[in-house]
């Protein structure tokens, strides 16, 4: 398993490369019912929805096998637990946003990359126009989870959305991007000393131009109630950066068994 994450009501399993033998994956989860319910799928699907699974939750699965030249199938005998518990996005109710002092567009406000909109123009931030500001780096974006101690999220997955017009790859400006995770407050307008202040990144990607939905999965899940995302450059000469959405995907260990 790739990654399991909620989907409006449901969990969406992304399955990575299987064996040419596995044959058929069955899951076995929780839903918000209360009641425990299986579902099987074949192995040529890349991608599994468990409607209404329980968010924060494991999930069990095991697969189906028939060898090369075999007429049985065979289930393996025991059910495997998945790697981490289902989770899901960062709650936009009560969760704050915050950037760098003056890095502002008008209405386009840092709250809204977190408002599940990714393809309206109107919902989305924009760093500043200003002669002054738009050419600053770095920009920094805190989240405030509001969860605290054994309450915060833990974090292992994030997806950031520009532009979904495939005729405006010049208007995906998002080029290399740190993202922190922590208990302590992070400062959006430490600019000079975030590295010392910030720690070390749990994760360092660069986004092209070409593609408007772009991810990074965290090799080691983080939990703290901060997040911190440093904008450290742009594809465009002015310094902009636009944001359409941002998805930051954990869960909170003390509600998983």
């Amino acid at each position: 398993m790739v990654s399991t994450e909620m989907d409006g009501t449901s969990a969406r399993v992304t399955l990575g490369s299987l064996t040419d033998e596995v044959v058929a994956t069955k899951f076995r989860y929780l839903k918000t019912t209360g009641e425990t319910v299986e579902t099987v799928v074949l192995s040529s699907e890349k991608e599994v929805l468990l409607p209404n699974a329980q968010q924060w939750k494991y999930y069990e699965y095991q697969s189906a096998f028939c060898a090369a030249e075999g007429i049985d199938t065979v289930w393996t005998g025991n059910w495997m637990r998945s790697p981490y518990p289902i989770a899901s996005r960062v709650d936009d109710k009560t969760a704050t946003v915050t950037v760098t002092d003056n890095q502002i567009r008008g209405s386009f406000m840092p709250n809204l990359i977190l408002d599940g909109i990714k393809d309206d123009g109107n919902s989305r931030w924009f760093s500043s126009n200003d002669a002054s500001y738009r050419g600053l780096f770095p920009k920094i974006l805190v989240i405030d989870t509001k969860r605290n101690g054994d309450n915060a999220m833990t974090f292992n997955h994030f997806v950031f959305y520009q532009d979904p017009d495939p005729d405006r790859q010049d208007k995906r400006f998002i080029k290399n991007v740190d993202i922190f995770i922590g208990d302590t407050k992070f400062n959006p307008n430490d600019t000079n000393n975030y590295s010392r202040s910030f720690g070390d990144p749990v994760a360092t990607l660069s986004l092209n131009k070409f593609d408007p939905i772009q991810e990074t999965v965290l090799k080691e899940p983080k939990r703290g109630r901060y997040v911190a995302i440093v904008f450290l450059d742009s594809h465009d000469k002015s310094g902009f950066i636009d944001l359409w959405e941002l998805d930051a995907f954990g869960f909170v260990s003390n509600s998983a068994n």
